[in-house]
């Protein structure tokens, strides 16, 4: 029997004496059951659990389950309501820059204001579209297609000479230290020259491979970005773990094929309910080298 509960799909069943629930939740699929009394979680960042996958999960992985997505998922019973952290085992890490790693609100909010000022436009208007996208993408939205070009160059202007406040975000420097150089990269709508600032400006690394607006033809959401990133990486964007904070990068990143950890730092948790998981911070977020890969536990 199937069942719809405020956009939450919900299947109950009983196979040979063991309760099945299957849940999908944010385009994640859930399974519990209870076999014996002993209670087992797993999780299937793929898609939903079909009954055959609930039957081959309770015989023949007591303990973990393997998908395509979700590579390996820690299982612990429920303990004073805490739940233990999904763990992807991947190739590398993708990272978006502001936002993610680099808290650079304020400059940004500053000269998108002034920049607005000069053209007499809304400037709440483009605030509420400008994040995660390209600059010249958001500036095609609200001026003529022939001052597109200079209207972007004068923005990129003002951001280079304003890098007040640019702080790297908790949790960021700890969790690129503990990664190797060649298994991680950053994707990015602003320019190569702005990020490098704003990355030295909050003091974390630049990255080895640093994909920016001009090394695209199309911007977030399309995810050409994250795409190329993976093969600089020499990986398959399947096998990467993006991590970002908006809507439009993950979008880009699920299209790529990529497993995709969003953080609550721009965006309320709701409006990033296409990720595979959401943490609050990247503090929540931590990396470990083992033999198979990266190791990535999202605590949420």
């Amino acid at each position: 029997m199937g069942l719809i509960v405020n956009g939450v799909g919900l299947l109950g069943l009983i196979v040979n004496g063991v309760g099945l629930l299957g849940l999908i939740v944010n385009g994640v699929g859930l399974l519990g059951l209870i076999v014996n009394r002993a209670e087992l979680l797993v999780l299937h960042a793929a898609g939903p659990c079909s009954v055959g996958t609930a039957v081959a999960a309770a015989t023949a992985f007591p303990s973990e389950w393997i998908g395509p997505r979700l590579r390996r998922s820690t299982v612990a019973p429920r303990r004073s309501g805490n739940v233990a952290p999904m763990v992807y085992v991947v190739d590398a890490v993708l990272f978006d820059i502001d936002g993610t790693l680099v808290d650079s609100t304020p400059a940004v909010e500053r000269t998108w204001r002034t920049w607005a000022r000069r053209h007499g436009l809304d400037a709440e208007e483009i605030l509420r579209v400008c994040h995660g996208r390209r600059t010249e993408d958001t500036v095609a939205m609200f001026v003529p297609q022939p001052d597109v070009v200079a209207a972007a160059a004068e923005l990129e202007h003002l951001e280079l000479h304003d890098l007040d406040g640019v702080v790297a975000l908790p949790g960021a420097a700890d969790l690129l230290d503990g990664l190797p150089a060649e298994r991680w990269a950053a994707v990015t709508s602003g320019s190569r020259e702005l990020m490098c600032s704003r990355l030295s400006a909050a003091g974390l690394p630049v990255p080895e491979v640093l994909v920016a607006a001009a090394d695209v033809m199309v911007g977030k959401p399309d995810p050409e970005g994250y795409r190329r990133a993976a093969e600089e990486l020499g990986v398959d964007p399947a096998g990467c773990l993006v991590v970002e904070d908006a809507p439009a990068g993950i979008a880009a990143g699920r299209a790529a094929g990529a497993t995709v950890v969003a953080v609550c730092t721009s965006h309320a948790r709701a409006e990033l309910y296409d990720a595979d998981a959401i943490a609050e911070t990247l503090l929540d977020i931590t990396v470990a080298s083992s033999a198979s890969g990266l190791d990535v536990a999202v605590s949420k």
